[in-house]
Order: C-alpha cells, then structure tokens, then sequence
C-alpha cells in the first residue's frame, strides 16, 4: 500500500477523482456480484488461471470467489485511501473533497438521512468470510481511519483491533460488534447502538459519544474514556467498566462489585455531569 501510496499521490499524472470515479464504479459492480456471477468467463476465473501460470510451483491457488473477495476488497482499501487523501489535503476545493468521499454504504438519504443501503457493509463483511472467518477485519481493518460510516448497519460485525480513527460513525447500528482494541481516536460515535459491543481496551481519547446507548456496552479496560464522555452517552449505568479478560476463553469477566462502585463514583462525580441535559427521547423507554 505504501508503494501504491508513492505511485498514486507523487505522480504528476495522478488524477484522483478519475481514479476514484473509475474505482467507485468497480465497487458497486462487485458489491453486486456482478464479476462472479456474469455468464461464461468471469473475470475471477481469468484472474484465477493467470495466477496458476504466473506462480506454477505453487500448491494450492486462490478459487474464483477468493480472487473475488481479494478483488473486491483492495479496491474497497484504495477508496479508503483516496477518501482520507481528500479530507486531508488543504489545498483542495470543497467540489474536488466531496468528489472524493467514499460512502461504503451509499449516500445519505433525503428522507432518513440514512444511506442508501445500511446492510451492505455488513453483507460484504460476511462474503468476505471466503478467505478466512476474519477475513475482513485482517484485509481492511487497519485501512478504516477517517471512514465514513454514518448510519451504517454493522450488527454483531467483527472489527477487533479496527483502526477507526477520526472514523464518522454518527448513527451507526453496532449492536453485539466486536471492537475490542479497536482504535476509536477522535471518532464520531453520536447516536451510535453500542447494545452489548465489545470494547474492552478500545482507545477512546477523543471520540464523540453523545447520545450512544451504552446498555450492556463493555468498556472495560477502555483507553482514555473520561467520565465526561461516559456521562454524555444514553443509558451509561447500565455498561460495564470493571472486569478482566479470560484469554482462553476470550470473553470479559464482569467484576460486579467493582462494576458498582465505579458507576456509584461517577454519579457523584459531579464536575463531569453534563451542562445540558443528554436527549435520550430518540432511544425511546
């Protein structure tokens, strides 16, 4: 990626909202499954036969729907790149910026504000089991600083260690995901379902959090997590702060007593009590 990285944004050539008008176009067509179910020879049977004459000695070779997923997934990372190249760089115009923004999951919508399709993320996560059950989280995690992930269904999504920093996650649907040590930094978690996610140390210098619902959200351990960012979220009694982790079993053990005291200390911690009341209307009863 570095060299791609050297190739792409050092060239004189280097043309990004072509590139990524070119890219976007093959992503929505992969998101459809467009290249391994065409009629006749599909381009990951190509791809396929190429990679046995290129590298004969090898025993075992990626099947189509492998060099599908690959496919599919490192041009998913090359959007991620030109998107973050474009909020990055000053001396770009807002028209050349919003060009550049890649939506994983479509635009907004006029009426919702939802994007055009929530799940889609999630479904490409699941195809991309193909290539390992945390084939996603090992290809793409570590490429996901400064996505944009508004209202993005990712129910019970693996994406452990994530490197979400500066991430916009704003009404996210992350109920049951699992984002233990993911890198939280800056990310715009508001409104975001956290119902029973896995954010044991998870670093959270930084992130919004206003309004997320933390029942049964598991920040133990979490790094950098004020009280101030606990007390702006909806429903903060309910989480778990104290506890361990099992390595065998990799699952948290809730430490009840201490879990009770530390919620009885931050409700008389006053000094980080909100200014203004949290709206948690939208959460319902």
């Amino acid at each position: 990626m570095e060299y791609l990285r050297g190739l792409f944004f050092k060239s004189d050539e280097f043309s990004p909202v072509e590139l990524f008008q070119r890219l976007e176009d093959f992503y929505w067509r992969w998101c459809d499954g467009e290249f391994i179910d065409a009629e006749g020879t599909t381009l990951p049977q190509t791809k396929m036969r190429e990679l046995k004459e290129q590298l004969p000695e090898r025993k075992t070779y990626l099947g189509q729907r492998q060099v599908d997923v690959y496919a599919g997934l490192n041009i998913m990372i090359l959007l991620l790149e030109l998107h973050r190249y474009g909020q990055s760089q000053k001396d770009l115009t807002e028209d050349i910026k919003q060009q550049l923004t890649f939506y994983p999951c479509g635009q907004q919508k006029k009426d919702d504000g939802f994007p055009e399709d929530r799940t889609l993320l999630l479904r490409m996560i699941g195809y991309s089991n193909c290539i390992g059950v945390d084939g996603f989280r090992n290809t793409v995690g570590s490429f996901l600083e400064g996505a944009n992930l508004e209202g993005a269904y990712l129910v019970r999504a693996n994406l452990e260690g994530a490197n979400l920093y500066g991430a916009y996650l704003y009404g996210a649907n992350l109920y049951g995901a699992n984002l233990y040590g993911a890198n939280l930094y800056g990310a715009n978690l508001e409104g975001a379902n956290l119902y029973g996610a896995n954010l044991y140390g998870a670093n959270l210098e930084g992130a919004y959090l206003y309004g997320a619902y933390l029942v049964r959200a598991n920040l133990i351990q979490a790094e950098n997590l004020t009280p101030s960012q606990i007390k702006s979220t909806c429903y903060w009694e309910q989480a778990f702060y104290k506890g361990n982790w099992d390595n065998e079993k990799r699952i948290s053990i809730v430490d009840k007593k201490a879990n009770k005291e530390y919620r009885e200390q931050l409700k008389q911690d006053k000094a980080s009590d909100p200014k203004k009341a949290v709206d948690c209307s939208w959460w319902g009863k």
